[in-house]
């Protein structure tokens, strides 16, 4: 395995006015770390970053991003490690709360960021306002992104009105259009999944407690407005030229006349009418396209956010468990793997019930516990895991070998378990 405090670390910043302050707070805790400063464009910065690093990967922070000193005691299994596969620690947005890509610290290969062409350097013809990854799956078995169900980091793309505009605009794009990566027309809002709506409308909704919170909210707003609204041509977000003049002609000069100015910029504006402002765009939101966001205020926004259901993308918490369980490729850690199992349970994911099932029928971080392990069992066969009834039929016949009806109950549950496409006869069949 490899340890991220041995990989090449490569801090990104472009125009931000406080990216010393930040690059200074990495530099203290990676010494090692290099710095690529004033590359334009998306995909040009990441190669830059490559070059800089001099590694066969690269771990790459946004200069939005405070990474926490947890991060620098982490591994990386060996199975990630290859050049198609690109490993992603999520952020939490201190904003609005979310956690997911945006900010994200990111494990490249060298392979990837050498031949992708994404963003300003897309071919001619192809849409690309995200990093389209997908194209190098040819290069082996396996998902070129990996998303590991842990924060290590803290993004703050509101630290000036410009940035915070600038970001809530790409991600309310970027968001409706279900993500970005490769794109090429507009979707129904309505036809999003559940969790990607939830997201966009937290972004549009959420942050008014934070400085420059309103900017973000306002952004995002009137990014999805543009992208459905228009045929206006969305690519034009990878331009950074772009969002100057947009921001100096149109934006900044609508709101110029107020009393809040910002720290970094000196910039003037007037609170009262942006927030005039970014209510009215939420309401052609729900009007034309059917997306109900809230003009929540400070006190909401943090409550949201300390109260408000998890954020972060589950679906990897309990591959990442069973690894940690196993020692697939890492080292095995057990109180690691109960923690991400704890995850996918209250995320109702079935595999999690029967994986801490486990646990507790093996002893595994804790005493034995079989009547925890078979209740376990029980809600993972209600969730339709396939394993767990096998699982559970085993456990009750060692606890009632001489039980009539508990050995009718357990055939019962062997049978379910093949019915749901797993034999416990078969040893090709492996969990």
């Amino acid at each position: 395995m490899a340890l991220v405090r041995d990989l090449p670390i490569v801090f990104m910043s472009i125009d931000e006015p406080w990216a010393d302050d930040y690059w200074a707070d990495l530099l203290a805790k990676a010494p090692w770390a290099k710095r690529v400063h004033g590359v334009i464009g998306l995909d040009a910065c990441h190669k830059a970053a490559l070059k800089a690093g001099g590694g066969a990967q690269v771990i790459t922070v946004d200069a939005d991003t405070l990474v926490r000193p947890s991060f620098f005691e982490l591994d990386v299994p060996d199975a990630f490690i290859r050049p198609n596969c690109r490993v992603e620690w999520p952020s939490r947005n201190v904003v609005n709360g979310q956690v997911y890509g945006n900010g994200s610290l990111k494990c490249w290969p060298g392979k990837m960021i050498r031949e992708m062409r994404t963003h300003e350097l897309s071919p001619k013809g192809e849409v690309s306002i995200d990093h389209a990854i997908g194209a190098h799956m040819a290069a082996g078995k396996g998902s070129p992104r990996v998303h590991v169900p842990e924060v290590h980091s803290d993004v703050n793309p509101a630290l000036t009105p410009y940035h915070a505009f600038r970001c809530g605009f790409r991600e309310g794009v970027r968001l409706s259009l279900g993500g970005g990566g490769g794109v090429h027309h507009r979707l129904d809002l309505r036809s999003l999944p559940d969790r990607q709506i939830r997201r966009l409308v937290a972004c549009c909704s959420v942050g008014a407690d934070c400085e420059n919170g309103l900017w973000l909210m306002y952004g995002t707003r009137l990014g999805v407005f543009m992208t459905q609204a228009s045929d206006w041509d969305f690519t034009t977000i990878n331009s950074y030229p772009w969002f100057d003049r947009f921001w100096a002609d149109l934006i900044a000069r609508r709101f110029s006349k107020g009393g809040a100015t910002c720290r970094y910029t000196g910039f003037r504006w007037s609170p009262d009418e942006l927030a005039e402002e970014c209510a009215a765009l939420g309401a052609q939101l729900a009007t034309h396209f059917g997306i109900e966001v809230f003009d929540l205020s400070a006190a909401e926004s943090r409550m949201f956010k300390e109260t408000g259901p998890e954020p972060m993308d589950w679906w990897m918490s309990d591959s990442f468990g069973y690894m940690y369980l196993k020692g697939h490729g890492i080292a095995a850690d057990h109180a690691r793997a109960r923690r991400l199992f704890d995850v996918g349970v209250l995320n109702e994911v079935a595999a999690s019930f029967n994986n801490l099932g486990r646990m507790a029928e093996h002893g595994q971080n804790g005493g034995v516990d079989t009547e925890a392990a078979l209740a376990l069992y029980e809600q993972a066969v209600l969730r339709g895991d396939r394993f767990a009834p096998h699982h559970m039929a085993n456990l009750l016949r060692a606890l009632s070998p001489d039980d009539q009806f508990e050995n009718m109950r357990a055939d019962t549950l062997d049978w379910l378990a093949v019915e749901r496409g797993f034999d416990p006869l078969s040893l090709a069949d492996a969990e």
